[in-house]
């Protein structure tokens, strides 16, 4: 049985929380979009959507209107993207992958506009990656005999 003093605590707590309602200054940027595995740079989202004839294609959006989307034409015909991550100015992205049945990462340099790929450095199975703000390195979560590690590797 609870004590007199901790029911009256726990009241208190749950009017102060109820009253306090949602966090102040959170709000939609934009209506919801229709892609997925978002990944945000300063002014940049990024993400997988549904490109023409229904394929899945990387595709960029200048934040401060969420304007329609801008396609990225780094996708080939036979490469399915799965996984994408931007760097915080919204230049350098690397793209993971499913190309002739094989799980690869690309880099694509904005400003450059040049894609090049990138070699693990042991074999393995690339599932998910992240590129820092600065873009200079990348998180990439292998698995290897059933078991998933994390690999950091510095780009180019």
């Amino acid at each position: 049985m609870r004590s007199p003093r901790l029911s009256l605590l726990l009241l208190a707590l749950a009017l102060v929380m109820a009253a306090c309602g949602p966090l102040p200054g959170l709000r939609p940027l934009g209506s919801a979009i229709e892609a997925s595995d978002p990944s945000l740079g300063t002014d940049t989202l990024v993400s997988i959507g549904t490109g023409f004839a229904g394929h899945r294609q990387v595709q960029w959006r200048p934040i401060a209107a969420l304007q329609p989307l801008l396609p990225l034409h780094l996708d080939q015909p036979d490469a399915r993207p799965l996984q994408v991550s931007v760097d915080a100015g919204g230049q350098r992205l690397v793209v993971l992958r499913e190309r002739k049945g094989q799980t690869e990462l690309v880099l694509h340099d904005r400003r450059l506009g040049i894609s090049r790929p990138l070699p693990l450095a042991a074999d393995g199975l690339p599932v998910a990656i992240g590129l820092s703000a600065d873009g200079r390195s990348l998180a990439v979560a292998v698995s290897r005999d059933g078991r998933r590690r994390i690999e950091v590797l510095a780009l180019p």
